[in-house]
């Protein structure tokens, strides 16, 4: 039983930390720009993949991948936002319609990996379609579970962003800037902000947070060109939980979710047998449930009705 309860809150932290990463960009760009980019997960697969390359390119650990995972998934996403978008933003279009445009760029930007996996696999004579979790280096073990060295870095990493993350938003002027257009657009733009810069750096600080995210992905769970819907749905219920604007409930979100699906489902399993495969449920359930019963989020914005 304690065995069960500690691997239970280990897990917690390494995935609540994953989630965490891939879902504070959700956050960020939902903040200053009001829709939600359901084209996310596939730059969390843009991570993994890079990782995977260092590894099979050049047999260096993940760890040595994080700078770039950081800055190719961040410049894709705002290309993305620059061509498909911003464009669509400055001719007013509806909400829905930017929705439907990110999960295009997703469906895009899916099948762009398809190919570059497939090239990649027939060059290097391996199937990397499934490609199984990155190789981690075991530095203890507790109660049972082992802890490897994705375990103490994702959370050192996790906690050194959010950390950053926060100074950067309330002690710079950038940082501030996008507070104010996360609060009011027009009016930040009538203080002399330069609205459309400031959220071209968010989408990338954004694209780069889910590239990060993704790395550590890749070393947790098998590592696939579909794995963009899965790494979406966590992402978005921690996202959703923190009413898709506070960075901190945000966090907050994210381990919730971990702890769900890692303790909660652990015992539901040890008294009930009920499958760990049941796991993702959890995700719709959250969901599914402050939608209902708090749409705002835990601490967010409140809606106002038509």
């Amino acid at each position: 039983m304690l065995d069960v309860l500690v691997g239970g809150l280990m897990a917690t932290l390494l995935v609540g930390s994953l989630y965490t990463l891939m879902a504070l960009g959700i956050t960020l760009t939902y903040s200053v720009s009001r829709f939600a980019n359901f084209s996310h997960g596939e730059f969390s697969v843009i991570g993994m993949y890079i990782a995977v390359a260092c590894f099979e390119g050049f047999k260096l650990p993940y760890y040595f991948s994080l700078p770039l995972s950081f800055l190719v998934p961040g410049a894709v996403l705002l290309v993305a936002y620059t061509f498909v978008y911003r464009p669509l933003e400055e001719r007013r279009a509806s909400p829905i319609i930017i929705v439907v445009s990110t999960f295009a760029v997703a469906i895009a930007l899916r099948y762009v990996v398809y190919i570059w996996v497939d090239g990649y696999s027939r060059e290097i004579g391996r199937n990397l379609l499934a490609y199984p979790p990155l190789i981690t280096k075991p530095l203890a073990v507790f109660h049972g579970y082992t802890i490897a060295d994705n375990f103490v870095l994702a959370l050192v990493i996790m906690v050194a962003l959010t950390s950053a993350l926060h100074f950067f938003l309330h002690q710079t002027k950038t940082g501030r800037a996008i507070r104010a257009i996360a609060d009011n657009v027009d009016l930040a733009r009538s203080k002399g902000i330069k609205a459309s810069l400031i959220k071209s750096f968010t989408w990338f600080m954004a694209g780069g947070l889910a590239g990060v995210g993704g790395v550590f992905w890749a070393t947790y769970t098998t590592i696939s060109p579909e794995a963009g819907w899965l790494v979406l749905l966590k992402a978005f219920a921690a996202a959703i939980i923190g009413g898709m604007v506070s960075i901190n409930w945000t966090i907050a979100g994210a381990f919730i979710i971990s702890f769900s699906e890692n303790v909660l489902m652990r015992f539901v399993w040890l008294f009930f047998g009920i499958s760990l495969a049941y796991q993702p449920l959890i995700s719709f359930l959250a969901i599914a449930i402050v939608l209902l019963l708090r749409p705002q989020g835990l601490m967010g914005i409140k809606l106002r009705r038509a």
